[in-house]
């Protein structure tokens, strides 16, 4: 998306390139996202893991070259698929899951950490699909939940790990589940749920609260939602300058795509 001209692009890779990108493979499982991509904004560049393996690719902006296997996280076996996140406070790529433990890559560097925190750390609290949702307000990123867990963990700038409150709904990739993310206004963690509620944490995440009152103005769900509601084909992204989340949306029962802004009321 190019904010200068409100216009989506296709992009054709420069000369440099080693193509095909990851995510073109043909098998559909290998192009199952989840979390694992994310944005160098020091740079601008791009990083991608598809499902299962064990290599990043990266898009480099400045010159518009992409590399498939630009980096490898480890030559063990990893979780199908849980997140990759920037951590600007640490100036790291954070990735981790409970076969391998969390580890950093240095873009700077190329180089990938060994494990800062064991398996045993996320083994049962940091399941398939689970999240990693990084938190301007307290330099934190969040990282639990996924299928088969609500376990909710907090990494420090510090480096540091600690528990805090369970997530009051699943947030993975199954049905009936819901989507984590830091809302851009508050700095706090908010879960909107398929079976359509909103959850805010408070400062701390010590105590989720349902916000009942707001849910009935989320028109929009009424149109992204399919035969059954579900948020497993749904993209959302804050956008802090302007305060507002935005979703993403291809409405299977219609064929349609479409794009909504919300801005959320803190509690």
């Amino acid at each position: 998306y190019r904010e200068d001209i409100d216009q989506w692009e296709i992009l054709n890779f420069g000369s440099e390139s080693t193509n095909p990108p990851l995510w073109y493979i043909t098998s559909a499982t290998a192009r199952h996202a989840n979390e694992n991509s994310t944005i160098d904004p020091v740079r601008g560049d791009f990083y991608h893991r598809i499902t299962g393996s064990q290599f990043v690719g990266r898009w480099k902006r400045s010159t518009n070259t992409y590399v498939a296997n630009y980096t490898q996280i480890t030559t063990s076996n990893m979780q199908v698929a849980t997140f990759l996140k920037f951590f600007p406070d640490r100036h790291r790529i954070v990735y981790a899951d409970d076969f391998i433990g969390l580890r950093e890559y240095d873009p700077v560097a190329n180089t990938w950490s060994a494990a800062l925190h064991p398996s045993s750390a996320f083994s049962g609290k940091l399941g398939l699909a689970g999240n990693g949702v990084y938190c301007r307000r307290r330099k934190s990123l969040y990282i639990g939940g996924g299928n088969g867990t609500n376990v909710l963990q907090e990494y420090k700038a510090d480096g540091t790990l600690s528990t805090v409150a369970s997530l009051p709904i699943s947030c993975g990739s199954s049905n009936n589940q819901g989507m984590l993310i830091c809302e851009p206004i508050s700095g706090r963690l908010i879960i909107f749920g398929d079976n359509k509620t909103i959850w805010e944490a408070n400062d701390d995440v010590s105590v989720w609260t349902r916000r009942t009152e707001l849910e009935p103005n989320i028109t929009f769900w009424n149109t992204i939602q399919d035969v059954n509601w579900t948020l497993f084909d749904k993209v959302a992204v804050a956008i802090p300058p302007y305060g507002v989340i935005m979703f993403g949306a291809y409405i299977t029962a219609i064929g349609s795509k479409k794009t909504f802004l919300y801005k959320h009321s803190p509690l």
